[in-house]
């Protein structure tokens, strides 16, 4: 194996590498074109990370398909992978809110306390970031360029505001959601519907593999 594939490995999946692992293990969205339209996601943002996963081999093509579409698979060493390193990315609360999204998706099948408290988390960052933003209207005579500057401040803080608020409204949907989600599709070997519990500690070991058994 070449250095840098070694190098790629320990350093573990990325975000997207992640989510695509996610969404294609656990989704069952496994061709390229379902992974573009059920995941909302454009060709250039799915190709690097797609090969990258192959080419650390944590997910493999099979031969083409019905109408000639390639299936991905994730191979045991991405099982593995997505198992282990779907926590790594629930500290980065101040990113962007689609990169939020599908950290939160991700971890909800393995700890909903997780996924919830990762998302109330975003939320009391963004109200911080709220609060450190001077709003003050700015004496423009001497530089015009502060009025555009204000201008930016007010727009990133009504940013700040909707995106606080919609992600702690998510954060407590979740809940809910994924528990009508489990009824509809049990999952194998469990008796009934696997009923979901958020009563774990948000990164905490108990829970991480017992919400959600990897298939």
């Amino acid at each position: 194996m070449k250095k840098k594939e070694i190098e790629k490995q320990e350093r573990g999946p990325a975000v997207m590498e992640v989510f695509l692992l996610a969404m294609i293990a656990k989704a069952e969205k496994k061709t390229f074109y379902a992974l573009q339209r059920d995941a909302g996601l454009s060709p250039g943002s799915i190709l690097a990370p797609l090969k990258r996963l192959e080419e650390t081999r944590l997910v493999e093509r099979g031969q083409a398909g019905s109408r000639q579409k390639q299936e991905y698979s994730v191979t045991p060493a991405g099982r593995q992978a997505l198992k282990v390193d779907w926590e790594k990315h629930l500290f980065k609360t101040s990113a962007d809110a689609e990169t939020l999204l599908r950290n939160a998706w991700v971890a909800s099948f393995f700890n909903l306390a997780a996924a919830r408290g990762f998302l109330q988390g975003a939320s009391i960052e963004r109200k911080r970031q709220m609060d450190t933003e001077d709003l003050k209207p700015t004496i423009t005579g001497a530089d015009p360029a502060r009025t555009y500057q204000w201008m930016k401040r007010r727009l990133n803080r009504a940013r700040l505001e909707a995106e606080a608020k919609i992600l702690a409204e998510i954060a407590e949907e979740l809940e809910a959601m994924l528990g009508e989600r489990n009824e509809r599709y049990p999952r194998k070997g469990t008796p009934g519907s696997a009923k979901l519990s958020g009563d774990s500690v948000p990164g905490s070991k108990t829970g991480h593999q017992d919400e959600h058994r990897d298939d």
